[in-house]
């Protein structure tokens, strides 16, 4: 019973977390040249959350609304009090991950990779899915990889700093994080999806740029 349950939670949160992370590669891009003081960094990162802030807000409810209807987790009862708190739950899961990424990257003044893709292919039937895999692995570097102002190559330690905090801040208040055990799982689970969605975001913006073409 507890594996079916984090089966359920996995696949019912990749699907909630999809669409806040879809607008990542959109909506979260930064100028290439900021003057290196305080004051410009924390107006790009004050923007760049408040631009993301309906999407958060739409992707909570929805989370929200679906756990509700599944029962998950089992110790919140299906009622309005149950809603609020799977509600508070995805809401604060969301506002301490984007927070901390966002302040993260303020502060090193890195910004998205964007340099082109090899192996794409623009083209149809099997050769598109041919450029599947080149595709993925330019999304996972896209995720994985920020940029200096000069281009250098950076790990994206905002996004997994910004994941991990918010992950293991919601073992303080989920039910189902009763034990250390169930805590580290929980807390494993919902990093990974954080990751596995904007690599998504990613390929799936990606895609978008080949069709304008």
């Amino acid at each position: 019973m507890t594996l079916l349950r984090i089966q359920r939670f996995c696949i019912l949160a990749l699907l909630t977390a999809a669409p806040w992370a879809t607008g990542y590669a959109q909506a979260d891009t930064l100028p290439a040249a900021t003057p290196p003081s305080l004051s410009p960094r924390r107006d790009r990162m004050e923007a760049s959350f408040v631009r993301r802030l309906p999407v958060m807000a739409i992707a909570a409810v929805s989370s929200a609304t679906m756990t509700q209807a599944l029962g998950a987790p089992a110790g919140w009862s299906r009622t309005w009090g149950g809603f609020g708190r799977r509600l508070g739950d995805q809401a604060g899961f969301t506002v301490i991950e984007e927070g901390t990424r966002l302040a993260l990257v303020a502060t090193v003044n890195w910004v998205p990779d964007t340099l082109p893709c090899r192996g794409r292919i623009a083209g149809r039937g099997a050769v598109r899915l041919r450029a599947v895999l080149p595709r993925l692995g330019c999304a996972v570097r896209e995720t994985v990889l920020l940029r200096t102002p000069e281009g250098r190559p950076r790990p994206n330690f905002p996004l997994a700093v910004g994941a991990i905090s918010a992950a293991a801040a919601s073992t303080l208040w989920r039910p189902d994080a009763d034990t250390p055990s169930h805590a580290v799982s929980l807390a494993a689970t919902r990093t990974a999806i954080v990751i596995g969605a904007t690599v998504i975001s990613h390929l799936i913006g990606d895609w978008r740029q080949d069709r304008k073409r």
